[in-house]
């Protein structure tokens, strides 16, 4: 994990998706490995996100209910992360500012 994240991150581009495909390995303690591990790589790693919405999505309903709260937490985080992008993004318009 620390070689991929910090080390060595130019590694992310094939590990990670390789990675996400533990999102169906039937041991729990793998899956919230997954879920940790694409935490880690959504702060570190921005653009790598997109590619784990799927395997975030599928272990937001994961049989484990201790799967599910970690990847919903997960899930989250990014999405208050993109609301902030995005609200820094778009500007007020001239009559919004005028509002009291």
């Amino acid at each position: 994990r620390e070689l991929v994240l910090c080390k060595e991150p130019w590694l992310l581009r094939e590990f990670f998706p390789a990675a996400l495909e533990l999102a169906v390995a039937p041991a729990v303690e793998v899956r919230l490995w997954l879920v940790a591990f694409v935490d880690d790589v959504a702060k570190r790693h921005g653009q790598y996100v997109q590619s784990a919405l799927p395997a975030l999505s599928l272990l937001v309903s994961d049989a484990s209910p201790k799967v599910g709260k970690k990847a919903l937490a997960v899930v989250g985080k990014l999405v208050r992360v993109a609301m902030a992008q995005l609200v820094g993004l778009v500007s007020p318009s001239p009559s919004e500012e005028e509002a009291p």
